[in-house]
């Protein structure tokens, strides 16, 4: 639509000039002499705007092409000031702001999510920018190792949310685990956003690689968006769209859950 926008600039200016051209030509006749002035001053003011239109043009034509490259340098930039690590205990109120921002009280509490953690402290990782004077939180995922007994319960459907996942069902350490139950990932700004969707995509990875027993991969849909990218990715519901939700099998491959083109919020509880 742009295109077609800024080529009937360039169309209507060509146009312009010329009529305008044409005037202060046909001026000069003989035949036309009673009528020079008007038609210089119609000449003069066609040529003056077809002109200025030809220069929009093409200064829009260089927009257009310095602004990507804009965009790739700042993303790159941004990109360069984002990190990843494991949230500490001490900043669950953080992450708890943030995803209550978005998904209201469904969200963990904080007392909720550190029982959690004192079962398995690696459930949770934050995406940072440190680029100022401070550490500021852009984004974070958060995945349960599920022991056998949590696997069991979402599958026959006694476990339908995440909200009612006990403590005792998170397994200690990846080793231990029979499933993955993906409760939070987002970020704020795009590129926070695709930042915690590769973090994301590198834990499952990791967690196939180092436990092959690990079968399926939970989760339960909050957003449109969420639901979008989970049916990209291959999930299932396991008893109807409200419900969670499952991939496994040949689908179960850690390397589609790609970050690229991730523009919008990605949330699962």
């Amino acid at each position: 639509m742009a295109h077609s926008v800024r080529n009937a600039v360039w169309g209507v200016g060509l146009g312009s000039v010329g009529v305008g051209g044409a005037a202060l030509t046909a001026m000069t006749h003989p035949a036309l002499e009673s009528y020079a002035g008007l038609l210089g001053d119609i000449g003069l003011v066609l040529a003056g705007a077809g002109s200025f239109l030809i220069l929009a043009g093409l200064l829009w034509m260089l927009v257009d092409l310095v602004s990507p490259l804009r965009h790739e340098i700042e993303d790159q930039l941004q990109v360069s000031r984002l990190e990843n690590r494991s949230l500490r205990t001490s900043e669950l109120s953080k992450i708890v702001k943030m995803g209550r921002g978005f998904i209201s009280d469904a969200h963990p509490s904080d007392d909720v999510l550190r029982a959690r953690m004192r079962r398995n402290p690696e459930i949770a990782r934050v995406v940072t920018d440190r680029s100022g004077k401070t550490e500021s939180f852009r984004g974070y995922t958060i995945i349960y190792p599920l022991t056998a007994e949590g696997v069991e319960q979402i599958e026959n459907g006694t476990l339908r949310t995440v909200k009612n996942l006990r403590a005792m069902q998170i397994a200690r350490t990846i080793q231990e685990a029979e499933g993955l139950y993906v409760s939070m990932v987002c970020g704020l700004g795009r590129l926070a956003r695709a930042t915690a969707l590769a973090v994301l995509r590198a834990q499952i990875r990791a967690a196939l690689d180092q436990n092959p027993r690990i079968q399926a991969v939970y989760a339960r849909p909050a957003t449109k968006e969420g639901l979008r990218l989970m049916r990209k990715f291959g999930f299932a519901p396991l008893a109807g769209d409200d419900s969670i939700w499952a991939v496994r099998g040949a689908a179960l491959d850690a390397h589609r859950l790609e970050s690229r083109g991730a523009d919008r919020l990605v949330v699962a509880v």
